[in-house]
């Protein structure tokens, strides 16, 4: 999906990227959490062409059914309206949380259509808590979000959510802004989202002097939905060495959207 090239978003060619130095990661300690024996994650991203499936029709319940039938703990989507007039004026980023009885966050990428477009994440763990939103460059402009939460036998960590953008050189520079941030974040990272790039890509092989992939021997494609047969969504890890990846697979859905969901079921430790 492209946005329209006529869009005028007047965004400057001297952007400052740097990153905040007070970031605050601090989470409460008299939390209580259901004790297992492994410290597993499961999570899911997928990008959702703002909730309009490839039969045209608005369907966001479909879109949480497919979370809830899979059962994860946290879930970042790509290309999420939030009150525009193409979708009603809805806040799909709430009303997914909601549907999934899931705490939402929302970062906005571009303003459209009278409201805002960009990356969301629900969690179930209601204590999560939203550490950074930051720009990312593109002709389209695009955006990381990223929150921090606890693992069910509580080990801090933090999700974040990416759509990059589809020229290569912006893309690498987002790889680099993205890399930076990421070595100041003090808790195991998992990264995800529609990276428009390939695993041999030079974007993706600079995200892996930083980050572990979590793919095997070969990667799963899930574009088009239809018939898939372009890997571009993807699920880092950081630091390396520091995961074990459980699971990995597509899931079975040919029509909510015009990309495949992505499940990775993580062990942190080893």
């Amino acid at each position: 999906y492209k946005m329209p090239n006529n869009l005028n978003y007047n965004i400057p060619n001297n952007l400052n990227y740097k990153m905040p130095n007070n970031l605050n990661y601090n989470i409460p300690n008299n939390l209580n959490y259901n004790y297992a024996k492994e410290d597993i994650i499961t999570v899911i991203t997928y990008n959702i062409r703002h909730g309009v499936g490839l039969d045209n029709n608005l369907g966001l319940e479909k879109i949480a059914n497919v979370v809830k039938a899979e059962n994860p703990d946290a879930v970042a989507f790509q290309e999420v309206d939030v009150q525009t007039k193409r979708t009603r004026r809805l806040d799909e980023s709430k009303i997914l949380g909601d549907l999934a009885g899931f705490k939402s966050f929302f970062g906005k990428s571009i303003p459209y259509g009278g409201g805002e477009y960009g990356n969301a994440i629900i969690t179930r763990d209601r204590n999560a808590v939203l550490i950074n939103h930051f720009p990312l460059p593109g002709k389209e402009p695009r955006c990381l979000l990223a929150i921090q939460s606890r693992t069910k036998m509580g080990t801090p960590f933090v999700f974040a959510c990416t759509h990059l953008c589809l020229d290569e050189t912006n893309r690498i520079k987002s790889t680099e802004i993205i890399n930076n941030w990421v070595r100041q974040v003090p808790y195991p990272t998992i990264l995800v989202g529609d990276m428009n790039c390939k695993t041999d890509s030079p974007p993706f092989k600079k995200f892996l002097e930083v980050w572990d992939s979590t793919w095997g021997a070969k990667p799963l494609p899930t574009f088009p939905a239809n018939k898939p047969k372009t890997a571009i969504d993807h699920c880092l890890t950081y630091p390396k060495n520091k995961w074990k990846v459980k699971e990995i697979k597509v899931i079975e859905e040919k029509v909510a959207s015009d990309h495949r969901p992505l499940k990775i079921t993580l062990k942190l430790g080893n």
